[in-house]
């Protein structure tokens, strides 16, 4: 998922995960049957699972900056 879709969820404290491996045409079916996908107008494209935390992570979440992980060939 892209992360300007989870910003607004972040600042509200609220964590996200993507869910993988789970099976498209399953969930689409299921949700056709229960008419939430609006005559076939609609589908899922990814599925994430948002909450609050129950407590702080023991250590704090770090990541590279986008120069350390990213080469721009010319």
């Amino acid at each position: 998922m892209e992360e300007t879709r989870k910003a607004p969820v972040l600042f509200a404290g609220i964590d996200s995960c993507p869910i993988e491996g789970f099976s498209y045409e399953k969930v689409n079916e299921l949700l056709e049957d229960e008419g939430l996908l609006e005559n076939g107008k609609l589908a899922v494209s990814a599925m994430v699972a948002f909450g609050y935390r129950q407590e702080d992570p023991a250590r704090p979440k770090t990541r590279r900056v986008m120069e350390e992980v990213v080469q721009w060939i010319e």
